[in-house]
């Protein structure tokens, strides 16, 4: 059963607005577009395992996606009365190899070898800070048990014989049921149903929704970002405002509520927005004008007339 579903990441949303709204030849804008594909895949990758393990018998185990707690974020959580099992899904593709001599794990793809932190020793980690936290919170002990998903059916896990003992860690997403349902059950349950109830509650109580400050981690200042409304059809050409339309010169494009996804995205990074600042992303002259459009929007708000400041409705 589904305790916590999975949410599209309010960093990748981020991104998603921060790209809109910058010129096609900011200098970084590649850098963004890299950090968003990265993170678009992982958030793909987690939706995958969650296909997974739907096929689980729903009245064994409590599922949380995208679990997030003070000091320790997992993927997926899944809890039974017996034990606990912390999965990381991950979205590579290409081979994967492990080397016990090293500790080291790298990927290749099309003959490019790069390596990554151990998806086994950021499990592990999680595992620990998870510990602790029941420990914190007075919860009885619970045999935890690490996984890592590996999203691609395709994509090959190498290793040396050495350390093979590792792929009781790591396999595919499509093998993780089977996975979970060979782990050895307690003749006793380890919490009851009331104990685990209480977990769920505190657990639900305890998540937060982590965001990044995309523009401290680039610095970018608005008035990089592109001005006016660019025409669907002509970018980078802008559309004009007349007789309550948006229509591009040029194709004559016409839409009523361009300025919607502008404003919005403004509102997703910066959290804020002025009717003054308002003018200057819409490339309109009116204050009025912004004034009514901002209005007819319903956005949360502070202050009144012109020291009014609308505020993004997800804060």
């Amino acid at each position: 059963m589904i305790k916590k579903e999975r949410e599209n990441p309010p960093t990748l949303k981020k991104y998603e607005a921060l790209l809109r709204l910058l010129p096609t030849n900011h200098p970084k804008r590649k850098i963004l577009e890299e950090e968003h594909r990265n993170i678009r895949a992982g958030y793909h990758g987690e939706k995958e395992l969650d296909y997974h393990l739907s096929l689980l018998p729903e009245d064994e185990f409590l599922i949380f996606q995208g679990l997030h707690l003070p000091k320790v974020q997992m993927d997926t959580l899944l809890l039974s009365p017996s034990f606990g099992v912390i999965i990381e899904s991950k979205n590579f593709s290409g081979t994967l190899h492990f080397d016990s001599e090293s500790g080291q794990f790298t990927r290749t793809l099309h003959q490019n070898k790069q390596g990554f932190s151990d998806p086994i020793l950021q499990v592990n980690r999680q595992k620990l800070r998870f510990q602790q936290w029941l420990t914190q919170h007075k919860v009885k002990p619970l045999p935890l048990h690490v996984l890592v998903a590996i999203s691609f059916p395709s994509t090959l896990l190498e290793t040396d014989r050495t350390n093979s003992h590792i792929f009781k860690i790591v396999t595919h997403a499509e093998r993780i049921p089977s996975k979970i349902l060979a782990l050895p059950q307690a003749e006793k349950p380890m919490l009851s149903l009331q104990q685990l109830k209480k977990l769920t509650t505190l657990l639900l109580q305890e998540n937060t929704s982590p965001s990044t400050d995309i523009l401290q981690k680039h610095p970018i200042h608005p008035r990089d970002f592109t001005p006016g409304i660019p025409c669907p059809n002509c970018k980078p050409l802008t559309m004009t405002r007349a007789h309550g339309l948006w229509i591009c010169p040029h194709c004559q494009h016409k839409d009523k509520l361009a300025h919607l996804q502008p404003i919005q995205d403004y509102l997703a990074i910066l959290g804020q927005l002025s009717n003054q600042q308002c003018q200057q992303l819409l490339q309109l002259p009116s204050p009025q004008l912004v004034s009514r459009l901002l209005a007819a929007m319903k956005l949360p708000h502070r202050g009144q007339n012109k020291g009014r400041i609308y505020l993004s409705p997800e804060l």
